[in-house]
């Protein structure tokens, strides 16, 4: 019973040791699971981070595709918008793809494009050693080429000069180095040049042909002055012969004592001079010339010479009328010896030269200002061509083509300039004939129009014509030189940003046209001389305006070879408006076109 109870007891004890020891594992348990917890929740918390951060890595790298398809999208959309044709090529110089205008300037379809070797396109117009060269050591060694130029016979566009350019692109998505070639036609500019060129030599041929007309002119001039030089030697040597006619001589004839003292003078002396025969006669010869250098001072001079017994020709001296005036003349002085040989008087001879002097001041002006105006176009046009020959590599296409422009534009003002002086030459030679025909006036009008605006795209140029304009009868190429010669003028009196208006108006028979600008306008006394030679109005005339004063001229005689008449209206402030007439059509009255 003992050992019974010994055994439950034991059992008992047994048991609370295992109730404890589970208490303790149960402890254990529950600690680890609480810290197996905690670490799943923390790697739960590090899971659920790089989850986060991987979603937001993969949107970032789905916006940045997104953005490089954008980015491809807009420079596929800009290669295929540019004019010039380009190829993207590959590794092995295969066309990966082109643009629209590839296609359609070589007219040629994807289809026989895509996928070949560059070299075998089309004729093998591009297998050329230099380019072979030049493309195949892009990639290697990351280099460019510009502006390697191809002339070749294109199967299906005939001839044609190109403009290669050529550099390495990449792909970034896949690691691709490719080739980007562009390609200029520059047939067109090469024509263009071409064309220039021999514009400038056929104009150097006209200058010098005009130039040679000058030199002609000059010697006949020349002449012209030698002849008169010896007609007055005749006509003193024939005095002596012939006194009779001292008084009615053309010319006023002095005879001067040694004292200065004038001792006898002739009918043309007095009306020279604006004296009477009693005022002159024993007036002291030097009180006749005027207070300037070629005046009294020069006329001493002469006066000592004669004294010293030396005759002279042709002394150009001013003198003094009794008015005051200035008049210049021409004075040859003959001494008159007794029969021991000493001077005892002179036979002076004076030719009234101011006319003269006026027309060689006018030579002089014409000459220097055609010089002028030929020289500054001729410079331009000689410097852009220069430029755009020698620094054709560093110049743009925009810069070469505004080198041309400007080449271009004084070569059109050159030829205006030369064509008004031929107009002139003709008319002085009567040998201005007119081929007249029916013309459209609004035709001839708008050609005027577009050609000015070249020269001065500024002012704002309004055509005002009415719906129906019956045609006219006259020469096309002289009505617009007329027109184009009115508008002209009136860019050059013309505030920058001006208007400047052509209106058509019919007057009975005859067709009016105007151009009216808005410039300062011409006083009364100016409208008077304003059709004459080398007319240019000085005070109103701004300093960029050009010219030699022909235009207007020009414009007179050709509208009067015409049958018309032209005028002009005008009040200071105001602005101008030019008129001229033509004949609407060929009647009864038509005027004879030479």
């Amino acid at each position: 019973m003992r050992d019974i109870d010994k055994t439950k007891q034991q059992l008992i004890n047994e048991l609370e040791a295992s109730k404890t020891q589970c208490k303790r594992v149960e402890e254990a348990l529950r600690k680890a699971h609480e810290e197996l917890e905690m670490r799943v929740g923390e790697r739960i918390e590090e899971l659920t981070k790089a989850s986060g951060q991987l979603r937001a890595e993969i949107t970032e790298r789905k916006q940045a595709e997104r953005a490089v398809q954008k980015a491809r999208k807009y420079a596929e959309d800009i290669v295929e918008t540019v004019r010039e044709p380009m190829i993207v090529l590959d590794a092995d110089l295969r066309v990966i793809s082109t643009n629209r205008s590839f296609y359609r300037t070589f007219k040629v379809a994807p289809a026989e494009t895509v996928g070949q070797f560059i070299y075998d396109l089309g004729n093998q117009q591009w297998d050329i050693p230099r380019l072979r060269e030049l493309l195949e050591d892009i990639l290697p060694n990351n280099t460019i080429f510009n502006d390697f130029e191809v002339e070749h016979e294109f199967p299906t566009i005939g001839r044609k000069t190109m403009l290669l350019n050529a550099r390495r692109i990449y792909q970034e998505v896949n690691k691709t180095q490719m080739i980007l070639l562009a390609i200029e036609d520059i047939t067109e500019r090469k024509q263009a040049e071409e064309k220039l060129r021999q514009y400038h030599e056929h104009l150097e041929e006209l200058v010098e042909a005009r130039t040679a007309e000058l030199r002609r002119a000059n010697e006949q001039l020349e002449q012209q002055i030698a002849e008169r030089k010896r007609a007055e030697q005749v006509l003193r040597e024939s005095e002596k012969r012939y006194r009779d006619l001292y008084e009615e001589a053309p010319n006023a004839y002095f005879s001067v004592g040694v004292d200065g003292y004038i001792k006898q003078a002739n009918r043309s002396a007095t009306e020279l001079l604006g004296y009477s025969l009693d005022e002159l006669i024993g007036q002291p010869v030097v009180d006749l010339y005027a207070d300037t250098p070629n005046g009294k001072a020069k006329a001493q001079e002469v006066f000592q010479k004669f004294l010293a017994g030396e005759e002279i020709l042709d002394e150009e001296l001013e003198m003094r009328r009794a008015d005051d005036s200035k008049v210049w003349v021409s004075l040859s002085v003959r001494p008159i010896r007794d029969k021991e040989g000493q001077v005892i008087a002179s036979r002076s001879v004076v030719a009234d030269i101011t006319e003269h002097k006026k027309l060689d001041q006018l030579k002089d002006d014409f000459i220097g200002l055609v010089s002028h105006e030929l020289r500054s176009p001729m410079t331009v046009i000689t410097g852009a061509i220069n430029t755009a020959l020698t620094e054709a590599e560093r110049l743009s296409p925009e810069e070469t083509r505004q080198l041309l422009q400007d080449a271009a534009l004084e070569a059109e003002l050159l030829s205006n300039l030369l064509g008004n002086l031929l107009e002139l030459s003709r008319v002085q030679a009567a040998r201005l004939v007119l081929h007249a025909e029916a013309t459209s006036v609004s035709k001839v009008i708008q050609d005027a129009v577009d050609k000015i605006k070249r020269q001065s795209p500024v002012h704002q140029f309004i055509v005002d014509t009415p719906k129906k304009i019956p045609p006219l009868y006259a020469d096309p190429l002289r009505l617009e030189r007329i027109l184009y010669n009115l508008l002209e003028n009136a860019v050059k009196y013309s505030p920058q940003g001006g208007e400047i208006r052509v209106s058509v108006r019919p007057q009975k028979e005859h067709l009016v046209i105007g151009v009216s600008d808005q410039g300062v306008g011409i006083s009364p006394a100016d409208q008077a001389k304003l059709f004459g030679p080398f007319q240019r109005l000085e005070e109103s005339r701004p300093d960029r305006a050009r010219g030699v004063g022909l235009g207007l001229l020009v414009c007179r005689r050709l509208v009067e070879a015409h049958g018309g008449r032209i005028w002009v209206e005008s009040e200071v402030g105001r602005g101008s408006t030019f008129f001229f007439t033509m004949l609407l059509s060929q009647g009864s009255d038509q005027p004879a076109m030479s």
